[in-house]
């Protein structure tokens, strides 16, 4: 649509050949404004879809699909967490925000629209002013560890701590993001560089959006959640740059809740007797069907998130610092825009509530710096819970204070959610493997000084870098003690995978021959008795399956599984881990595959239709073979069952302090969000292999380009 019409005066939004959108206002208030028409106009299903998950109002569009979805969001109370930290924002802050939602609204009035809603006979709804505020939440609530809390419980009821541990040990969890910093004397200018990327779902379409905003107070490019104003985690404002990682920080509880009915009332148990509840009862519409009634209920420490009470189960509550404060922590998106230095960007951040990051962060005066930043509460017993605990036991007594930093070791501080000192000992239950932290670290001690195009080959190294365990109980095969000799196609395999590069490249066939031999040993761990009684969905609903598959689980935790201390755990519970790798490795023998890693391992964005099995219409890229693998800087996520990639990098950046647009960044996907969109996904090339797009903010360059592309 033509948004000329609806812009302040003096605000233009250029389009560069990408489509990437550079917005250019009078006013913070007004670039606010101008950043939600555009975004409107470009992610109009989005935003809308964002909305309704926000509100609850999905099956009112969708269907039933929708309804488990919706129940979560007003049990969770989204919206009202959302008005009650907007009410609480300064009041700047305030206006930026409404400024964004009004001119959203401002586009959907004047017919800005999508295939998705115009087949459904629906236009999209208006937005209030802290509307960008729950988007932020609904992209955000799942990001952390009460879904994983839930699957360590099933798993520890069904197996007992010594068989679990294996399977949430910290050597073998595999998610990833990458970021790091290089001072300047590691670098070609002699001032620092930021890069990374951030790894979520592979979504459709993509989470974040590239976007440029100016205005006489700031410049600033970096990437925004789609329905979000400003830019929040990757950015570059001339004289700074800034990006984070997930902490891997548990700041989330889940509480055992024991409800009694009382002359009308909700009791629950607390730490000193029966305490009333907050009790809402809302209605859910749902297309097609019946509206259905549900009961939220609000407790001492927070919303019940699970309920089933009904169907003879228990109740579950959800604490976490956005709900429990009234503050999601985005009052730090206007200092971050207005940021000019080291200092400035740390001192926006102290507002920061969650998600908890690891933020890296360098200035064109050379300093460089990492911080954990965000609230991680306190318990009173002084511990963390890893599974659902019961009312006093690990009550809220403050937040931390003094939160973790990691010093630059040679002018360089890595990120890649690992532990990165010992300090995050007091606020961390499990972080990441520090695989990727030392392949990083390793590939950059290849070059004594970076610039900005040498460092994006960085971002798309793909040697498996954790499987050397594997490797090695592989080649033990070959050694005559090892349990008998070897049939010829099964020694060949052997010789094959040990002569192996250990790219997983996706033109290579060795590569996807080592992951059916690692998803065989997953397979047969699956199925060994004592892993039996694990169950293979959440028995919350479907909205938790994706944290319960015990085959993904094992496969990127095997390293644990191949740890000398893990032997008497093994032993105790029948397994013969090298059986299993004898056994599998003669089974792909017999039936290797003769396609390369990248036909098992294909680009698969998620849509929001496709998650509720309706009907949709895939980017072209969809589908398109994808190099790396889970435990690789270019770290993916792997469904072997259905041989597609559901998870990797969603962004990759490089921010250079000598010269912005020397820097590069990409997305998956494209700027524009739109069925048929000529911007839907014409970043896929770029992205996938890592020569990304040049960042483009000059503005006497901006203002030339083809008068079509300006709105």
């Amino acid at each position: 649509m033509d948004a000329t019409g609806l812009l302040p005066d003096g605000a233009r939004i250029v389009r560069d050949e990408h489509g990437i959108p550079h917005i250019w206002a009078s006013s913070v208030a007004d670039v606010a404004f101008a950043q939600g028409v555009e975004a409107a106009s470009s992610r109009t299903w989005q935003l809308d879809a964002d909305r309704r998950h926000a509100e609850g109002v999905v099956a009112a569009l969708l269907g039933k699909a929708a309804l488990e979805w919706d129940t979560f969001a007003r049990r969770a109370r989204i919206a009202e967490t959302a008005r009650g930290a907007f009410a609480a924002l300064d009041s700047e802050s305030q206006d930026f925000f409404a400024a964004y939602a009004a001119g959203v609204s401002a586009a959907f009035a004047a017919g800005a629209t999508c295939a998705e809603l115009v087949e459904r006979g629906v236009a999209p709804g208006a937005w209030e002013p802290w509307t960008p505020l729950a988007v932020f939440s609904v992209n955000n609530i799942l990001f952390s560890t009460f879904p994983d809390k839930l699957w360590r419980q099933a798993l520890v009821d069904a197996v007992g701590q010594p068989l679990a541990g294996l399977v949430v040990r910290e050597p073998g969890r595999a998610p990833g993001s990458n970021a790091f910093v290089l001072d300047g004397s590691r670098t070609v200018s002699g001032l620092p560089i930021v890069a990374g990327d951030p790894h979520r779902l592979f979504e459709s379409p993509n989470v974040y959006a590239q976007v440029h905003l100016a205005c006489p107070e700031f410049d600033v490019a970096g990437f925004t959640f789609a329905g979000v104003p400003g830019v929040q985690h990757f950015a570059h404002a001339g004289s700074v740059a800034w990006a984070i990682t997930n902490c891997m920080a548990d700041y989330q509880d889940v509480g055992i809740e024991v409800l009694v009915a009382q002359g009308g009332r909700v009791m629950a148990q607390g730490p000193g007797g029966l305490e009333e509840c907050d009790v809402v009862s809302e209605v859910v519409e749902v297309s097609g069907g019946a509206p259905v009634e549900i009961e939220c209920v609000m407790t001492a420490r927070g919303p019940v998130v699970i309920d089933q009470r009904d169907s003879g189960g228990g109740a579950l509550s959800l604490a976490m610092p956005s709900q429990r404060e009234g503050d999601l922590g985005l009052g730090a998106i206007l200092p971050l825009l207005r940021a000019r230095s080291v200092a400035d960007v740390e001192a926006a951040f102290a507002a920061w509530v969650e998600p908890v990051n690891n933020l890296v962060v360098a200035d064109v005066a050379g300093a460089i710096a990492h911080h954990v930043v965000g609230r991680v509460p306190v318990r009173a017993s002084g511990r963390i819970p890893v599974v659902p605990a019961a009312p006093g036991e690990h009550d809220w007594v403050g937040f931390h204070t003094e939160l973790p930093q990691i010093p630059p070791t040679d002018g360089v501080v890595v990120t890649a959610n690992h532990r990165g000192t010992a300090a995050y000992d007091a606020i961390c239950t499990s972080c990441s493997a520090p695989f990727r932290a030392r392949r990083l670290t390793e590939r950059l001690d290849e070059r004594k000084q970076w610039d900005a195009s040498g460092l994006r080959e960085v971002l798309v190294d793909d040697r498996q870098i954790a499987g050397s365990a594997l490797l090695d109980a592989i080649s033990a095969l070959a050694a005559p003690a090892s349990g008998g000799e070897l049939d010829a196609s099964a020694a060949a395999l052997v010789d094959e995978i040990m002569g192996w590069d250990r790219q997983m490249r996706s033109d290579s066939v060795t590569a996807a021959r080592f992951a059916q031999v690692r998803a065989r040993i997953a397979g047969h761990l699956v199925t060994h008795p004592a892993y039996a009684g694990v169950p293979s969905s959440s028995p919350h609903g479907r909205l938790y399956d994706a944290w319960f598959s015990l085959a993904g689980r094992i496969e990127a935790c095997l390293p644990a599984f191949f740890d000398s201390s893990s032997v008497p755990v093994l032993e105790s519970a029948g397994i013969d881990l090298d059986l299993l790798v004898r056994r599998s490795v003669t089974e792909v023998a017999a039936a290797p595959t003769d396609q390369p890693w990248g036909d098992h391992h294909r680009y698969h964005p998620i849509s929001v239709l496709e998650r509720l099995g309706l009907p949709q219409v895939a980017p072209a890229v969809s589908g398109r073979p994808l190099p790396g693998d889970i435990d690789c800087v270019n770290a993916s996520g792997w469904l072997a069952a259905r041989e597609i990639s559901i998870r990797g990098p969603v962004a990759r950046y490089v921010w250079d302090l000598a010269d912005r647009d020397a820097g590069h960044w990409a997305v998956p996907l494209g700027a524009d969000g739109g069925m048929g969109a000529p911007h839907r996904d014409d970043q896929f090339e770029r992205w996938l292999d890592g020569t990304l797009l040049p960042v483009l903010t000059d503005w006497a360059v901006l203002d030339h380009l083809d008068d079509a592309s300006a709105t």
